[in-house]
């Protein structure tokens, strides 16, 4: 029984006989059938959320952190912004982020709901619920396609020598990138443990790389920081939100906490962490180098000496978790839907609800996820040409201002929508 429904259900007595006690007593079941049968009919099912919640606050601190930490695009961000309209938004789009993120959780906890399918269609019905889903796939489906893209120049940066083109550097980038796609779920597994491991590694490496050249090298000797348009500063604007993606996965990152009100902790935790650093590099990087600050990489404003290659190589290497865990959401939906557990592996222990029980649940997933990277692949190598970025970047950016509003939206309406119910149900 969700929160909501035990609320309603001791304020009003369905056996009263009054019309308004029948019409909730309807809408409850009603509601309560129509979204198994909905649910059940997608490939989302919450499949025995007992066996998911394997994950601390910790691990969730680090998965929020990893995916929203992109220091090096903040400078571009700001400086296609400017001084004035970057601060301002810069402070806007980290409140709301926060804020936003705070409610969101806090949505799931108490509706006792892991999916944003579940949330949408819960606040709005139906064809909410299928909005907010196509939202967040096909979201996360471009996204997935342009990381793999994209992965040939920054296999490039780090090896520039080697006479690869960019199309071959994309098959080379499939093998470490299909091997960590194996991370089960977002909860405690080792192989995620590991990659954690790896990335903060990295991601310290990476700080204080970037502090170091800045402060030994200095700006840029000619720097511009003027000649933005309300086209810049909306581009800069959006790729400053896309940054804060995480929480089109938030929701089911809750799902797999052993305690789902730690993820208030991990998100808090991830924040005070996150946002003094995207500051400090962001107006820095700005200072530096104006409105020459790149896109791509922040390790392009500087020249490709030893310390930077061994940055690139690394990065190349080992730095894809960042990159997986909207991939982990895609996968986790399939996955679900059939029944195979992320915390299986050589055996099934769900007989019964897995409908490939012979089949063990480690193979499933590599198959599975194989055929996946693969058609990302295919699509990549298709359309390298074509500036398949902007067009992701543009979905992921309406997507992203969606997760960023439909929290706070969702909230209000189910607040607004239980006062309803509960004045027309109260006692005459």
């Amino acid at each position: 029984m969700s929160v909501r429904d035990g609320v309603l259900r001791q304020n009003v007595d369905p056996d009263t006989g009054g019309r308004s006690a029948e019409l909730l007593h309807s809408y409850l079941e009603g509601s309560q059938l129509s979204r198994h049968e909905v649910v059940s009919s997608f490939l989302r099912v919450s499949l025995c959320e007992e066996h998911l919640r394997k994950c601390s606050w910790q691990q969730a601190g680090f998965n929020i952190f990893f995916y929203m930490f992109a220091a090096s695009q903040i400078p571009f961000a700001i400086s296609q912004m400017g001084w004035t309209w970057g601060a301002i938004l810069f402070t806007l789009i980290v409140s709301c982020s926060w804020w936003s993120g705070y409610v969101l959780t806090e949505c799931c906890v108490r509706r006792e709901m892991y999916t944003w399918y579940d949330l949408g269609f819960d606040a709005f019905g139906w064809w909410g619920g299928a909005m907010v889903a196509t939202l967040q796939t096909s979201g996360l489906v471009l996204t997935g396609i342009v990381q793999v893209q994209g992965a040939g120049s920054l296999w490039q940066q780090a090896f520039p020598d080697v006479p690869i083109c960019s199309w071959q550097w994309i098959l080379v980038n499939g093998a470490p990138y299909l091997f960590f796609m194996q991370i089960p779920s977002f909860g405690g597994a080792s192989i995620l443990k590991l990659a954690t491991f790896l990335t903060v590694i990295l991601t310290v490496w990476r700080v204080i790389l970037f502090i170091t050249l800045l402060v030994t090298l200095g700006p840029y000797k000619y720097v511009c920081y003027d000649g933005q348009t309300f086209s810049t500063v909306l581009s800069g604007a959006s790729n400053m939100m896309f940054t804060f993606g995480v929480k089109n996965v938030l929701p089911e990152m809750t799902r797999e906490m052993a305690d789902p009100k730690d993820m208030h902790k991990a998100w808090t935790a991830a924040n005070i962490v996150g946002m003094p650093t995207y500051a400090l590099l962001g107006f820095w990087g700005v200072w530096a180098f104006g409105i020459f600050t790149q896109n791509a990489a922040f390790a392009l404003q500087f020249k490709p000496d030893a310390a930077v290659l061994a940055y690139n190589i690394a990065a190349a290497t080992t730095g894809y978790l960042p990159l997986i865990y909207g991939q982990i959401c895609i996968f986790l939906k399939v996955e679900l839907g059939y029944g195979v557990l992320p915390t299986d592996w050589w055996t099934v222990s769900n007989p019964d609800t897995n409908r490939f029980p012979r089949v063990p649940p480690v193979i499933f997933r590599l198959l599975l996820r194989t055929c996946i990277v693969l058609a990302y692949i295919f699509v990549a190598e298709a359309l390298i040409g074509v500036g398949l970025g902007y067009f992701a970047a543009l979905v992921g950016a309406v997507s992203i201002s969606a997760f960023f509003f439909l929290p706070s939206v969702g909230a209000l309406f189910e607040v607004f929508r239980e006062q309803c119910i509960l004045y027309e149900t109260r006692p005459i």
